[in-house]
């Protein structure tokens, strides 16, 4: 992992640039405080403040970005791709396929492994800030508990900040998250989500 400060040089050769890169003087520097990240030919840093890096036993919501014979690469809302052998799973995947799986190995040099898949066809997937997943389930898993429980919906949260959402009540689940994520620092937030949900479905 390659950590780079506030106006560190990056380059002083010419280079395609991302988020987080900006030039003088025909030399490239960090804006950020973050990690340097080269892929499909451009340079970026991604701030660390808000960024998801995988843990093992992390459950997280993956796209396709490739299928190769034995494995899929998968975007995982990380400055790092992962990949997951399918060779002998019986779930076949597809470019820009959604699924759930768990991280099973995330080493020093941010190579990702996932397992235990699970597709996801249907709903929608949400962005939520990967530092708010806590509030976002809950203790003892209570919050995501009683958003499905008042909505119907299915719910999978990846710890990566993305949530699945599929029911027919979609867009209040969608209302709930918002909320928490607008006011999770905020105490007695259980209890808003509870009535704000309450008060739509009488609607």
């Amino acid at each position: 992992m390659n950590i780079v400060t506030p106006g560190e040089l990056i380059s002083e050769e010419q280079i395609k640039t991302n988020q987080g890169v900006f030039s003088r003087h025909g030399k490239f520097y960090s804006k950020f405080y973050g990690i340097l990240n080269s892929r499909n030919d451009f340079t970026a840093v991604n701030a660390l403040n808000g960024v998801y890096l995988p843990k093992r036993e992390d459950v997280v919501i993956c796209f396709v970005e490739d299928v190769k014979f034995s494995g899929v690469v998968a975007d995982i809302n990380s400055p790092y791709q992962a990949y997951m052998q399918t060779k002998d799973s019986r779930i076949r995947f597809e470019m820009h396929n959604v699924f759930a799986a768990t991280v099973i190995d995330a080493d020093s040099s941010q190579n990702i492994l996932l397992d235990y898949p699970e597709k996801l066809t249907g709903g929608t997937v949400i962005r939520f800030p990967p530092l708010k997943i806590p509030r976002a389930i809950g203790r003892n898993a209570s919050m995501v508990k009683m958003i499905k429980d008042l909505t119907g919906c299915k719910i999978i949260i990846g710890k990566n900040g993305r949530i699945w959402i599929n029911g027919e009540n979609q867009n209040l689940a969608k209302k709930a998250f918002e909320m928490i994520s607008k006011q999770a620092h905020i105490p007695g937030l259980t209890e808003r989500v509870r009535k704000s949900l309450e008060e739509n479905n009488q609607n």
